[in-house]
């Protein structure tokens, strides 16, 4: 009997505070199932094998790590709102003659019992609704459903073994709570005097500091590389500042409105404003978490919002034409025959191409050079730096293009002098402005050399450095899709990398340039087998000839990724052949040549799979994660509600037996829980609008360049969550005022 005394009450002091217990007990119960839904899909083989699987799988592998140190936070935060409210009862206990080590056997039980409630119904949840998260999941990446079911007992043991020690630090928590805490501090502990906050004006001032600090760094960062630190520095100071504005600033605002005696001395005014001062000192750290769970649930679903919904038009940006063909020859006639056999395979399928473009381009990669304040750094500039702050700096190469293909394509009559360059705007260059002078090939030297006794060793060519004058910037240009030209785009040259422009040169600039590259890598004597005409091969020497002209070709088609994807094949097997047919080796002037030409198709279906698996899996994670902040947000809501509700229940009494009404107290209440809750929502659409910035910044990592569009996506997201708020806020508010009954 006496065994079952310590579960009979714990059982009891559930039931007893059920308002406070069956939230908690069903909040616990949706992380656990979010945990394993979440877990269970990040180790799925299934939904690993789907178009971007290896990318969701990572994605979600980070995401239940992150959800545990989330579901610690909440369930920390939250369950000190039921010690609070338990103390008196054990404070009971104890005077009733029961010790504390008993007493702490009463919290084990009931602790036990949330968590083994918690965890049969969370995940029993779990696996019940996991198929059905798996199918929303696999469509949102575009693939193909099935309908087995499984369980994955990993999932659970682990989940299990997490949930087991969030819970077992909390029992702890309680314990000390217990410990340390004689009978009377136990009981009285709702009753205990309190004191009015003082206004802390050096803190005050510290948190507008701070604030004021966090919005400049989130606006005046540039280099898209920066913004990653700029972001978590930012957040870190927004957070402090919030709390110390929240606890402390709020006191003295307070206390201003107390001063403005038009104001202060009205009925509503003059109860709200003495009550939010006597308490934000206890209420301003929640009004604070309340605010910053808002933020991170509005800056979390705005992001991956923006990214998922806007994926197609990354996709077109990063991908102007939705299949393309790079050609490097210098035969304008096999490049003709390649176009032509392109949009031939194409009308084979019965698909018409459309908003054809075709440019060409040249690119030396030797050519790197590196900028300070957009002017060029000389080589003595770079001699006087040391090694360190070379490794800083950010390293250039150009594509030259024909300023007649530029206006071609964009339907653009714009003029560029000899000697003169235009430039693309690139979002992610961190200046994005016009640089002074762009690097290209001087005057040719080609020279023998021969060694001490007289004999020739090699012919060197070489080129000294010559530059064009930037004269101004175009906004926009169909570049080589998605892709870089540069050949050294794995070479980690300085910390932070290179960056390739475009350039648009004169005509007449471009074609010398063409030339010059040519004359230094295009013809180079190489040894090798050379098959003959008889079929029989020969060890020789020949010339190989490389060709430094890049043509591009691109055109949309209106047909499935399976359709463009055989149409994309079918191109390559037919090019391969023709350049099988062409005849390889060539005899000038009694010397044995052979051609380089290269040819490749690509399509925008290679990449469309690994864009929905990454931006369709952060949408997904970040839903989770907003469904966390706002399941907390409502908790601390509710439970500010029900705590504040006990404590004024008295004063209210006490204002209604000294003459004012119920109409004037409900009308004081409405203020001030207005004042009190709608403050937080308010400060979390400033902080969202003023990271925004540092935002859309991060966001072009990804590739989304419309600002405008992602502003859209961010207020939309605003509006959706300030009504679920307000929804919260109602529901939580009733509860307020049936316990305070006025």
């Amino acid at each position: 009997m006496k065994k079952l005394l310590y579960p009979r009450l714990a059982l009891n002091g559930i039931k007893n505070n059920a308002k406070l217990y069956v939230p908690y007990f069903f909040a616990c119960t949706a992380l656990m199932m979010i945990f394993y839904i979440t877990d269970f899909l990040a180790n799925s083989e299934f939904v690993e094998n789907q178009p971007g699987g290896t990318m969701i799988s990572a994605v979600l592998e980070i995401g239940w790590i992150v959800l545990t140190a989330l579901s610690a936070i909440f369930l920390f935060y939250t369950n000190s709102f039921l010690i609070k409210r338990r103390k008196t009862e054990f404070g009971l206990y104890n005077i009733l003659g029961m010790g504390k080590s008993n007493i702490m056997i009463v919290l084990v039980c009931e602790i036990g019992m949330i968590f083994a409630g918690s965890f049969l119904l969370g995940t029993g949840l779990g696996i019940a609704f996991s198929k059905l998260v798996e199918i929303v999941l696999i469509t949102i990446l575009g693939g193909e459903n099935s309908f087995d079911f499984s369980i994955n007992q990993r999932v659970i043991v682990e989940e299990f073994c997490v949930y087991l020690a969030l819970f077992g630090i909390i029992l702890v928590r309680g314990m000390r709570q217990i410990r340390i805490n004689n009978a009377v501090e136990l009981f009285r502990s709702d009753n205990s005097g309190e004191k009015p906050p003082k206004a802390n004006w050096f803190l005050a001032i510290l948190g507008a500091v701070l604030l004021i600090a966090g919005y400049i760094l989130s606006n005046v960062v540039k280099n898209w590389i920066w913004a990653i630190f700029a972001f978590f520095g930012a957040v870190i100071l927004i957070i402090a500042a919030t709390y110390l504005l929240f606890i402390s600033g709020s006191s003295i605002g307070c206390r201003l409105l107390k001063k403005n005696t038009k104001y202060y001395y009205k009925t509503n005014h003059f109860i709200s404003v003495s009550q939010m001062d006597f308490r934000m000192k206890k209420n301003g750290a929640g009004l604070a978490s309340i605010c910053i769970l808002a933020t991170m649930a509005l800056v979390s679903i705005s992001t991956v919002s923006g990214l998922y919904f806007g994926s197609e038009q990354i996709m077109r940006k990063n991908f102007p034409r939705n299949m393309s063909f790079q050609m490097c020859s210098e035969s304008g006639e096999f490049v003709e025959l390649m176009t032509g056999t392109m949009i031939d395979t194409a009308r084979e399928y019965g698909v018409e191409p459309k908003n054809i473009v075709r440019y060409n381009c040249i690119l030396d990669g030797n050519l790197w050079v590196s900028y300070r304040d957009n002017k060029l750094l000389t080589d003595e500039e770079l001699n006087t730096m040391s090694m360190s702050e070379i490794n800083k700096l950010t390293y250039y190469s150009f594509v030259l293009v024909p300023i007649s293909q530029y206006n071609s394509v964009m339907n653009a009559n714009l003029a560029v002098n000899k000697g003169e360059a235009l430039l693309l705007k690139l979002p992610h260059d961190k200046d994005n402005e016009c640089y002074d002078l762009i690097p290209i090939h001087g005057e040719l030297h080609i020279e023998d050399r021969y060694n001490n006794d007289g004999e020739f060793v090699e012919t060197a060519t070489w080129c000294d450095r010559a530059y064009l004058k930037c004269v101004g910037m175009v906004e926009d240009f169909v570049v080589r899709d998605g892709k870089e030209l540069s050949p050294y785009e794995n070479s980690g040259i300085g910390d932070n990398g290179y960056i390739t422009h475009y350039a648009f040169i004169n005509d007449e600039d471009f074609y010398e340039q063409h030339q010059k590259l040519y004359a230094m890598y295009g013809e180079f004597e190489y040894t090798g087998e050379v098959k003959k005409a008889d079929g029989s091969s020969e060890e020789m020497t020949y010339i190989m000839t490389s060709p430094q002209m890049i043509n591009y070709f691109g055109m949309d088609l209106d047909c499935s990724d399976d359709t463009m994807r055989k149409i994309c094949e079918a191109t390559v097997n037919k090019t391969n052949l023709m350049r099988a047919q062409r005849e390889e080796y060539y005899t000038i002037d009694g010397l044995l040549y052979r051609r380089w030409d290269t040819a490749a198709a690509y399509g925008v279906f290679e990449k469309r799979s690994e864009y929905y698996g990454l931006y369709g899996g952060l949408f997904f994670l970040g839903v989770l994660f907003c469904a966390v902040f706002v399941a907390a947000t409502v908790m601390i809501m509710y439970y500010k509600q029900i705590t504040e509700g006990y404590e004024d229940k008295m004063r209210y009494q006490i204002l209604q037996k000294v003459g004012m009404t119920k109409a004037e107290i409900r009308s004081t209440i409405n203020s001030q829980v207005l004042t009190m809750f709608f403050l937080p929502l308010l400060t979390a659409g400033l902080h969202t609008v003023f990271a925004f910035g540092l935002i859309s910044k991060l966001l072009m990592l990804f590739g989304a360049m419309d600002v405008w569009f992602l502003a859209l996506v961010a207020l939309g997201c605003f509006l959706v969550y300030a009504m679920v708020y307000v929804v919260v806020y109602t529901l939580t508010s009733k509860c307020y005022y049936k316990i305070v009954a006025v």
